[in-house]
C-alpha cells in the first residue's frame, strides 16, 4: 500500500531524514515514534505529497486523506456540512446523505450533525474527524498526533472509537504519535525513528491483536524497552528484528 525507498530530506543544510525505507502491507497499522523533532511529522509531509523528499522515492496506491493534531474541521460549517465536504465522490446527493448518517452513528455523534465546531468537546470534534476522513473511503490513512490535545481520559476513548471505526471501513494506518502507551496498544508495528537525522533505529511487532491492554505484560514491557532504546540513541541494531513477544523468552 506504501514504499518508501531510501528516502532523505533536507531543510536547506539541515539534514532531517537519512535513508528510510518502509514498507506498509495494505490494512496494516504501523505506529511511527521518536525523539521530539526527529522528524516524524516530516515523515508524514512527505507521504502526503505536501513536500517532495530530497532523495529517494516514495509510492502509494488508493486514496489518501490526513487528520492532524490541529483540528482539521471547518469552523463555519456544521459537523453535518464537514461530513459532506469530503463526499464528492459520491455520485448523488442521496448516497451522501445516507453515508454521512452512517459514520455519524458510526462515531456517536447522532444528534450533533448540526453541531457546529466549537459546540463540541475536544473528543466529540475528534470523532468528527474520523468521521470526514474514513466516510470518504481513505484506503491510506495518515494520522499526526491527533489525540495530542486530549486528556488522558479522553485519548484512552479515542483508541476505542478509531479501532471501532477501523473495523467497520477498514484502511491502512500509518500513526505519528510522540505516545507510546497509544502506539504500543494500537499498531501491528512500531517503528522507532533515531534522533536527527532520523532513520529507522528498530521496528517492533506486539503478538497480541489490538487493541491492547495496558496492563499487559508484554505492552508495558515493549514500552520499557523502546525507552531504553530512545535514551541510548544508538545505531539501529543490525538484521531483522524478531516480534518482541519472541525477545522477551529467547
Amino acid at each position: 500500500m506504501l514504499q518508501l525507498d531510501s528516502v532523505s530530506h533536507h531543510y536547506g543544510p539541515l539534514e532531517v531524514l537519512r535513508d528510510v525505507s518502509l514498507t506498509v502491507r495494505q490494512g496494516e497499522f504501523v505506529a511511527i515514534v521518536g525523539p521530539s523533532g526527529c522528524g516524524k511529522t516530516t515523515l508524514l509531509s512527505l507521504v502526503s505529497g505536501v513536500e517532495r523528499p530530497t532523495r529517494g522515492r516514495i509510492s502509494h496506491q488508493g486514496t489518501l486523506r490526513t487528520v492532524y493534531q490541529q483540528e482539521g474541521l471547518l469552523p463555519w460549517l456544521t459537523v453535518r456540512e464537514n461530513i459532506f465536504h469530503g463526499l464528492s465522490h459520491l455520485p448523488t446527493q442521496s448516497e451522501r446523505l445516507a453515508r454521512i448518517e452512517q459514520w455519524l452513528a458510526h462515531t456517536r455523534l447522532d444528534g450533533f450533525g448540526d453541531h457546529y465546531p466549537h459546540q463540541l468537546s475536544g473528543g466529540m470534534r475528534q470523532r468528527a474527524q474520523l468521521a470526514r476522513v474514513l466516510a470518504g473511503n481513505a484506503d491510506l490513512l495518515l494520522l499526526d498526533e491527533p489525540f495530542s490535545a486530549l486528556d488522558y481520559q479522553t485519548r484512552l476513548s479515542m483508541r476505542h472509537e478509531l479501532c471501532n471505526a477501523l473495523a467497520v471501513r477498514p484502511s491502512t494506518v500509518v500513526f505519528v504519535t510522540h505516545d507510546l502507551e497509544e502506539a504500543v496498544t494500537l499498531a501491528d508495528r512500531v517503528l522507532v525513528l533515531s534522533e536527527r537525522p532520523a532513520r529507522i533505529l528498530s521496528t517492533h511487532t506486539p503478538s497480541l491483536a489490538r487493541p491492547r491492554s495496558t496492563s499487559h505484560p508484554e505492552v508495558g514491557q515493549l514500552i520499557e524497552h523502546i525507552i531504553g532504546e530512545l535514551k541510548l540513541g544508538g545505531p539501529a541494531p543490525a538484521g531483522p528484528r524478531v516480534p518482541f513477544s519472541q525477545e522477551l523468552t529467547s
